[in-house]
């Protein structure tokens, strides 16, 4: 895959970085003023027709991935906000859902020292889509009824 250009002297990469940015602060509201289960209910409302999904692989949805993690990530926005893995995870999972691309959100977690991680990602036909291919082995998967992945 290439790496989609990133720079944002231009309108449209600006526009697009600006416009994922904006989802990604959209998404962190909605999830503190909702909670999560409400949170999915409304992004399913918001793409109505996206209930025939495919599971065949998807060449765009990593650049999709790439594109929410740099828009997130960007030194221009991470002054003003930073999204957490679950915020970025519930944008990519929506995006794809909205075009048709069947796609899992899964959680984990691991003890460091004296701490308990959680971490969040995509996985779409089991490959990794906006973390580290490993990121399963670094992470116990934690299974949770009623989550994404039995609401497809």
């Amino acid at each position: 895959m290439t790496k989609p250009s990133m720079r944002l002297g231009n309108p449209l990469n600006f526009a697009l970085h600006t416009g994922l940015w904006s989802l990604l602060v959209l998404m962190r509201l909605a999830l503190r003023l909702l909670g999560y289960r409400r949170c999915l209910t409304l992004l399913h409302r918001l793409s109505p027709g996206a209930a025939a999904l495919s599971s065949q692989p998807a060449p765009r949805a990593r650049e999709m991935a790439l594109r929410i993690e740099n828009a997130g990530s960007h030194w221009l926005w991470k002054r003003i906000y930073c999204p957490r893995c679950f915020e970025r995870s519930l944008l990519l999972w929506w995006i794809l859902h909205l075009q048709h691309i069947d796609s899992v959100i899964r959680f984990g977690a691991r003890q460091e020292g004296e701490r308990i991680t959680a971490h969040a990602w995509v996985e779409q036909n089991g490959e990794v889509l906006n973390d580290a291919t490993d990121v399963s082995s670094r992470y116990q998967f934690i299974p949770y009824p009623g989550l994404i992945t039995d609401v497809h």
